[in-house]
């Protein structure tokens, strides 16, 4: 993470069924609480998930936790995706003081500029079998989520 702060922790899910649910820990710590999967009704029929979770600046170590399984599994999830949440820039109050002319000054417009998140686009793949060295791709998958974290 490039600053401390609060960040958008979406978790894109499916499940046919009474899902189950799992948890994200940064650097061995719950952020999230318990995130129950709702029936979407297909594997395939998605829906985003979002918790606000605070993390400091540094590199992350991200862990997801399957805490308690559905009908069959936990879920089907297909990215999480995590953005900053940007602070409004509010204009700073002014005083107004008694000036020698007539002539008011007007006061300085100040425009809140919001960073561009840095946000990784696209699915990722990652099985027990696959292998770090590959490209993350279905046909040639990731072994750990460290890989995308560290791309």
């Amino acid at each position: 993470m490039a600053k401390n702060g609060n960040h958008n922790l979406e978790a894109r899910v499916a499940y046919e069924g009474t899902g189950g649910t799992f948890h994200i820990e940064f650097n061995g710590v719950d952020k999230t609480g318990p995130i129950t999967v709702p029936d979407t009704g297909s594997y395939q029929t998605w829906t985003t998930l979002t918790k606000t979770v605070s993390l400091n600046a540094g590199q992350q170590v991200m862990k997801i936790v399957m805490d308690k399984k559905g009908d069959w599994n936990v879920a089907n999830i297909n990215y999480i995706r995590i953005t900053p949440i940007s602070t409004p820039i509010s204009a700073p109050t002014t005083t107004p003081t008694s000036t020698p002319t007539s002539t008011p000054i007007p006061a300085p417009t100040i425009t809140p500029q919001t960073p561009s998140p840095t946000i990784v686009s696209g699915a990722f793949y990652v099985t027990t079998k696959g292998n770090d060295g590959n490209p993350g791709t279905a046909s040639q998958p990731w072994r750990t989520i460290q890989k995308l974290l560290t791309r």
